[in-house]
């Protein structure tokens, strides 16, 4: 093979790699949504979670759990305390919307609903205070 040939064949498949990067699709795009962490979730989530202790805090509560739905540049956090020391509200949840923008997650909603204890009110998740 010629070497003008050959200067040909190597320009030819450099243009084709070159020509395959800008069609296809990297496996994560440069200034996508950075993994949400559990941390970073609780600290968008204040002033109203306070922390999330699965095994609970003495005096506090007795379980907590935190559920995080990604959904592209959107997350559905949700935050439930159970078996508060309370004689009325039994448990408590704060579901909050962050939204990936301009590079970093945000808070774009956040809402409290609380559960009574038997007797004291309503048994499902609601914003109606307990008796």
């Amino acid at each position: 093979m010629s070497k003008q040939r050959l200067t040909l064949v190597l320009v030819a498949v450099v243009l084709l790699g070159a020509a395959f990067l800008l069609v296809k699709k990297p496996a994560f795009a440069p200034g996508g949504p950075a993994e949400l962490t559990r941390e970073r979730a609780l600290e968008l989530m204040r002033p109203e979670v306070d922390g999330c202790v699965a095994e609970g805090e003495p005096e506090r509560y007795r379980s907590c759990e935190i559920e995080i739905v990604l959904e592209g540049e959107r997350a559905v956090v949700t935050v439930t305390h159970d078996g508060f020391f309370d004689d009325s509200v039994k448990a408590s949840r704060v579901e909050g919307v962050l939204v990936w923008w301009k590079g970093v997650w945000s808070r774009a909603s956040v809402y409290t609903t609380q559960q009574c204890w038997p007797g004291r009110g309503h048994q499902d998740f609601s914003e109606e205070l307990c008796v």
